[in-house]
């Protein structure tokens, strides 16, 4: 019994020893599944599912796209106007035909992506499936993990992950067609390179020509100013001429009619002076002396002030015709005016401004005839005594 005690004990130990070492052995696979485990949820949820996109955004409607066109018709090397208008020209879609039905939305940029957290890490967690009485169902010696929350979560991956694959799919088809429509746009591109090159030269003889000619048009102008300057310098000059010739006919009939009143006014005054000396032939016969007719004595100076204007005058002819002030020919004449006018000497005076109050002495005068029925009395220019010419409008005055 003892024995048969010590052999169970033994036993014993040695299953406990190997259950110890198959659970050392289980630890270490139950490690390893919790690892690998972990890096999957950790890579589905940081790595793998920011790179899904999400399907639903794929269609859009209304993008801005416009499809690209171009004409129908070939260009040769000289092409003809008539042949091909500029107007209205045919066109056609360059990415619609037979062989190519280009969708625009493949186009679509920051399409969205899956974000995962921490529900996805629950979900991904969570494979169990219980039965009615709490018990996990099993399929085929496994548990059975059909539509539990990881099985849906990582259904819904593969079907975006699916929905992904067929935009690549329809991206890689559309690629052949393009590259195809590229080399028939590059082949045209190197069909029009050679027109675009003559055009661009004819283009650079052309800018030439017209540079050359614009030099020549703006040469030319310059001619054309400098001769249409010449021309008004000319033009200028002749009216001057014009002009000097207006003012010299003016000033020689300003001339003649001076001749002619200066011509009269010696006929008149030579006929005074005749009248003049016969009657002082006169008066001497009759022994009258300086006396007048009724024998009043002549008065050999006025008071002092301004007696009258100079309204004539002839410096060439040392001539001039004062007109006296009413006052100053009572003074000459007396009361009754019967006295002779004297043969005295009066000074010519020029007021040089409406301010002057002094006047500037140009000259002096002798009385020598007067005029009948007037205040005008001729008198002689003192030469001796001239500052500058007497001139019509200056003042008489007695200093």
């Amino acid at each position: 019994m003892n024995k048969a005690l010590h052999v169970f004990v033994y036993l014993f130990l040695i299953g406990v020893g190997v259950a110890i070492w198959y659970e050392y052995q289980l630890n270490a696979k139950r490690s390893e599944l919790y690892a690998r485990n972990s890096l999957m949820e950790e890579y589905l949820v940081k790595q793998i599912s920011p790179l899904v996109e999400d399907g639903t955004d794929y269609d859009k409607e209304g993008s801005n796209y416009k499809e690209p066109v171009k004409e129908t018709i070939e260009l040769d090397r000289d092409p003809n106007p008539n042949q091909y208008p500029k107007t209205d020209p045919r066109m056609e879609d360059v990415l619609v035909d037979s062989d190519l039905d280009y969708d625009f939305d493949l186009e679509i940029e920051d399409h969205k992506t899956l974000v995962w957290g921490q529900a996805e890490r629950n979900a991904l967690r969570d494979i169990e499936k219980l039965d009615e009485e709490g018990k996990q169902v099993m399929k085929g010696g496994n548990w059975d993990t059909d539509e539990t929350s990881a099985d849906k979560c990582l259904a819904g991956l593969v079907k975006k992950l699916q929905v992904q694959k067929e935009q690549f799919a329809k991206t890689r088809k559309a690629l052949k067609p393009l590259r195809d429509k590229l080399a028939e746009v590059v082949r045209m591109y190197n069909d029009l390179t050679p027109v675009v090159r003559d055009l661009a030269e004819t283009k650079h003889n052309n800018e030439e020509q017209i540079a050359t000619l614009t030099s020549e048009k703006t040469a030319l102008l310059e001619k054309q100013a400098e001769y249409e300057n010449q021309l008004k310098e000319k033009t200028r000059k002749i009216e001057d001429l014009n002009h000097d010739v207006e003012a010299a006919v003016q000033e020689t009939a300003v001339a003649k009619e001076e001749l002619e009143k200066s011509t009269k006014m010696v006929e008149i005054l030579k006929k005074q002076i005749q009248d003049l000396l016969q009657q002082q032939r006169n008066l001497m016969a009759s022994g009258g002396g300086s006396n007048g007719p009724s024998g009043a004595a002549a008065v050999t100076s006025l008071s002092y002030g301004d007696k009258g204007n100079i309204i004539r005058v002839d410096n060439g002819l040392l001539s001039a015709v004062v007109r006296f002030e009413p006052q100053a020919m009572k003074e000459l004449k007396g009361g009754d005016s019967t006295r002779p006018i004297p043969l005295m000497e009066l000074a010519v005076k020029r007021y040089m401004s409406d301010d002057d109050k002094v006047g500037e002495i140009v000259g002096r005068i002798r009385l020598r005839q007067e005029v009948p029925g007037k205040n005008w009395v001729i008198c002689d220019i003192l030469a001796d005594w001239e500052q500058m010419e007497i001139v019509e409008g200056d003042t008489v005055f007695q200093d």
